[in-house]
Formats: C-alpha cells, sequence, structure tokens
C-alpha cells in the first residue's frame, strides 16, 4: 500500500462533527474509515473486522482511550502500536506518563488536517500486520 492508501481505520470519536471530518479526510486519503462514538461499537468493531490503524479519542462514553491502549496491548494487539490519540484535554500528569511510556502520536483539539493526514500515514508505516477477524 503505497503510503498506507487503502488502509482499513478504526475511528472512536463521540463528538459527530469531529468524527464526521476526521473520516472525510481520511476517506479522502483512500482509507476505509469504520466510525465508532460508543464503548459498545468499539467492542464490537475490534471483535468482527480489522484494521491497519486507531485514531481514538481519549475519552468517550464508556470508555477511556488510554484504558482501550492497556487493554489492547495486554491482549497482543498489534493495533496497540498503531494507535493515535486525540484529545481535547489539558494535558495532565496521566496522559503525560502515558504518552512518554508508549510514545503513541497524539492530536490535540483543535488539530490542522495536515497533521492528522501526516500523523495517519507516519502511523501505517509501522510494521504491523492488519489485526482481529477480517
Amino acid at each position: 500500500m503505497e503510503g498506507g492508501r487503502g488502509s482499513h481505520i478504526l475511528l472512536v470519536e463521540d463528538e459527530p462533527v469531529v468524527q464526521d471530518l476526521v473520516a472525510t479526510v481520511l476517506e479522502e486519503q483512500g482509507h476505509t474509515v469504520r466510525r465508532c462514538a460508543t464503548a459498545r461499537q468499539v467492542e464490537a468493531a475490534i471483535g468482527d473486522g480489522f484494521y491497519d490503524a486507531l485514531v481514538c479519542d481519549r475519552t468517550i462514553p464508556g470508555l477511556d482511550g488510554i484504558s482501550l491502549h492497556r487493554r489492547l496491548a495486554q491482549e497482543g494487539n498489534p493495533l496497540a502500536g498503531r494507535m493515535v490519540l486525540v484529545t481535547g484535554d489539558p494535558f495532565e500528569e496521566t496522559l503525560e506518563r502515558f504518552l512518554k511510556a508508549t510514545r503513541l502520536p497524539v492530536l490535540k483539539k483543535p488539530f490542522d488536517l495536515d497533521a492528522l493526514r501526516e500523523t495517519v500515514a507516519a502511523v501505517l508505516q509501522h510494521p504491523v500486520p492488519s489485526v482481529g477477524r477480517g
């Protein structure tokens, strides 16, 4: 996949405007995007799909992005290594420690659309296979 185009991306975002914008940008880049806005949708998506990358809001109803990452990592799910964390919250000690330990990319709302494109493209360059059941 040249530049990661044609990748399957799981988008976890509960704000409809942000979700639509991020999905549209990624789809314009040639990606297939599955959108989730609740913890239940995320669980179903991870259980029945395969994804090359995860773009995840730090907090959605019933789910914390940090906890999701920890669970994926504990399960040995390679998607944990291809995650972009999105946050509108101020950076605090827990988040700082998490980002330092994981070295995951983070996009702070409001973010530049070019930063979104570049960050996702960089994550897709990691040599990690798609995960989940296809």
